[in-house]
């Protein structure tokens, strides 16, 4: 009977979403019928109820890191497994908008970025490679752990440029835990890769820093000019 009875549920939640999307869901709804997909048997408005409580959103939910996560009853590794599947789909999602092909305007730079560090939640150097029309050529991770904790592996970038055969390039970094502002250490920083790229004649364009609320460019922010 209780089994037959979630199912009705179930179904009724499927068929108001297909008629109007999240429209009119509560948070907790939006992660219940979620975890219908990683759980096709009981109850999981229990479990939902206990991930807004404890994080407060959905959006929050999947920031959570796969630890703290685990520590919310009834989340098993299937179902923390399945919230990150559609964390990466967004993300890949969002890279693969036409708009992101040439990356032309300060705006497209930070919101690419913004987007490439979704649900990122360790320190992580990025490294864009662009044509000469300022067309994505390659993405890459360049090192983990922030620019104060990991030495910047210089010689592993340029190699990546000579291989992608690019003469300019974007980096980006995140601060998961804080806010999108150049601390002393990534101005030092960029200043050494801007004079260490020039010399080989390749142009770093901008210097990107990302939080969980938005992207900020060293360039627009006047660092460019004071670091040459």
């Amino acid at each position: 009977m209780a089994e037959n009875m979630h199912s009705g549920h179930r179904e009724r939640m499927r068929e108001r979403f297909l008629k109007t999307g999240f429209d009119n869901f509560e948070p907790h709804e939006i992660l219940e019928l979620i975890l219908f997909y990683s759980q096709p048997r009981g109850d999981t408005n229990e479990i939902a109820h206990r991930l807004i409580d404890k994080f407060g959103s959905v959006r929050a939910v999947f920031d959570a890191d796969e630890k703290m996560l685990a520590d919310v009853k009834g989340m098993g590794q299937q179902s923390i497994a399945f919230f990150k599947l559609i964390l990466q789909l967004a993300k890949a999602y969002d890279l693969s908008n036409g708009e992101f092909e040439q990356l032309d305007t300060s705006q497209k730079v930070r919101d690419y970025f913004f987007s490439s560090f979704k649900g990122t939640t360790k320190e992580q150097l990025q490294m864009v490679c662009l044509d000469d029309e300022l067309r994505i050529i390659g993405r890459h991770i360049v090192s983990e752990g922030g620019l104060s904790v990991v030495p910047i592996n210089i010689r592993k970038m340029v190699e990546i440029c000579i291989r992608e055969n690019c003469e300019m390039i974007l980096i980006a970094h995140n601060h998961p835990n804080g806010v999108a502002i150049p601390s002393n250490e990534d101005v030092v920083a960029t200043k050494k890769l801007r004079e260490s790229f020039g010399n080989i004649g390749i142009r770093l364009l901008d210097h990107v820093i990302v939080d969980k609320d938005r992207a900020f460019s060293m360039y627009d922010g006047g660092y460019f000019s004071t670091i040459r």
